[in-house]
């Protein structure tokens, strides 16, 4: 299995395990070097909103990829509510490593 700085070229299918949260960014393809985990977002969507904004800004002053944790029965309401309409620019897509 590749490791969390991986060169790429190589196709990542991350198994359950210990530890999703660096089985997630292994298979990213999000820059392994320099990456923070900042645990779970506020309950209340403006919070939320605030705080992915705060995120945002750190990754592109950074160069790092941020990690939060989110529970299944909010995650439907994460995307709609934030990252489709805020942080995700016209352009964008999303690209696995």
């Amino acid at each position: 299995m590749p490791t969390v700085a991986d060169p790429g070229g190589v196709k990542v299918v991350p198994f359950v395990g210990p530890s999703s949260i660096l089985l997630a960014l292994m298979a990213s393809g999000m820059n392994g070097q320099s990456f923070a985990f900042n645990g779970y977002l506020p309950v209340d969507a403006t919070e939320q909103g605030k705080r992915l904004r705060e995120l945002e800004a750190l990754s592109r002053k950074a160069n790092q990829t941020q990690i939060f944790i989110e529970t299944p029965y909010r995650n439907r309401a994460l995307l709609a509510g934030h990252v489709a309409r805020d942080l995700r620019p016209v352009h964008a897509g999303v690209r696995r490593g």
